[in-house]
């Protein structure tokens, strides 16, 4: 091991590019540093608290998927497995500070040795050795010396991955885009500041008489109820409104519903779960607002329950119990999901869950699992059917 390394940036939010970055530099040094930086010349989406939290979030989050790595079939590479092995046995390994001014500074202030670049693309490369040139000026002044080590991002999908990618495909509506690129929590902490404007246009749309603060007092309830959970939170919300938002550009059938209560309807249907009746009890949740309309978007949301026995009668309950079924045939995020929902019944030992996982998992296999003409003609069936046998064989295999 070669001492102390300084990686430093504005980590605005912190990427699964900058995760592997860190990873590589555990496999060489005794300890790295993640400095948070200040750009002035940027207004950061997080303050310097919130990054490092998900800094944190970010680390425990891809100790949790290789730790259950079997279920959520999660890959990792070697360094990545070391990495992380190493900080599962030493948290002290590494450590996150937020700093004000030079990085050099920051960095010799830390004891450090080294200071780590990440480099993605040939941008990059002149970008570094501009900085390279500066940071040794900076360091002759101060009769103090630096290395620097520039670790390359070799994985061509995350040649192009920074947090402005990350927060340019918010922006647009690209929310599952986006989660290939960055951790759970930060992708779920992301969609706290990227939904609020599409609820509150939701909102303000469906219920009369918003004005006096309402709309936001709804939201930051919303956000209580959904933001802490493993699986149905707000990353889920955004999931769904991505797809959502892919038929109403794509898809010339449009049901007989305008789009905000179709939406209102979405930000609503998980808003009590895990229990019996949990639909009913989210479509109790909003009667009251709904005072015009009492039987559409209620119709909406307890057509969510998974259940062959369930009879949706417009094009409309059929799509939103597809969006809330996608998930299902997401080969690239099935896994998280199915980790997620563990989660969520954590408090449930693993033999029972498994028994009442598989008996679900079965029931629904039973029948069709997509409905609508939309998600007929994204041709997930037969990805979703593999996805879950192979949750089931997983859970049949643990029981043994």
């Amino acid at each position: 091991m070669n001492g102390i390394a300084f990686y430093a940036g504005s980590f605005d939010p912190f990427t699964i590019g900058h995760f592997r970055i860190v990873c590589e530099a555990l496999c060489s040094y005794d300890k790295v540093i993640i400095g948070i930086g200040n750009n002035p010349s940027k207004r950061p989406l997080f303050g310097a608290e919130d990054r490092k939290k998900l800094i944190q979030c970010s680390l425990l989050d891809f100790l949790d998927l290789l730790q259950n790595q079997q279920l959520c079939n999660y890959q990792f590479s070697d360094s990545e497995k070391m990495a992380l092995e190493r900080l599962q046995k030493d948290s002290e390994c590494v450590k996150i500070v937020i700093y004000q001014g030079l990085t050099v500074d920051a960095a010799l202030q830390n004891d450090a040795e080294c200071l780590i670049r990440g480099q993605r693309n040939q941008t990059d490369e002149v970008q570094e050795k501009y900085l390279s040139v500066i940071n040794g000026r900076l360091l002759d002044i101060r009769r103090r010396c630096l290395k620097t080590e520039v670790i390359p991002v070799s994985d061509e999908n995350l040649a192009v991955v920074s947090s402005s990618t990350v927060k340019n495909l918010c922006a647009v509506g690209e929310y599952i885009a986006a989660m290939a690129y960055v951790a759970p929590s930060v992708h779920n902490a992301l969609m706290k500041k990227y939904l609020r404007q599409v609820f509150m246009s939701a909102y303000r749309e469906v219920v009369p008489g918003y004005f006096n603060g309402q709309p936001e007092k709804a939201w930051q309830e919303l956000c209580r109820v959904y933001e802490k959970r493993a699986y149905h939170n707000l990353s889920h919300l955004a999931y769904g409104i991505n797809y959502f938002n892919i038929y109403c550009r794509l898809w010339k059938n449009l049901p007989d519903i305008k789009p905000a209560e179709f939406l209102f309807g979405w930000f609503y249907h998980d808003f009590v779960v895990g229990c019996k009746n949990a639909e009913e009890q989210s479509a109790a949740e909003i009667a009251d607002l709904l005072y015009l309309d009492k039987k559409t978007i209620p119709g909406l949301i307890r057509a969510t329950v998974h259940s062959p026995d369930v009879v949706r009668t417009t094009e409309a309950q059929e799509l939103i119990n597809d969006i809330d079924s996608a998930i299902l045939g997401d080969n690239a995020n099935y896994g998280r999901y199915s980790l997620g929902i563990r989660h969520e019944y954590a408090d449930v030992k693993t033999d029972a869950y498994a028994a009442g996982r598989i008996g679900f998992l079965q029931k629904q296999l039973k029948t069709e699992i997509f409905r609508s003409m939309f998600f007929k003609c994204l041709l997930l069936e037969e990805d979703a059917r593999a996805n879950m046998q192979r949750e089931v064989q997983y859970w049949q295999n643990l029981r043994k």
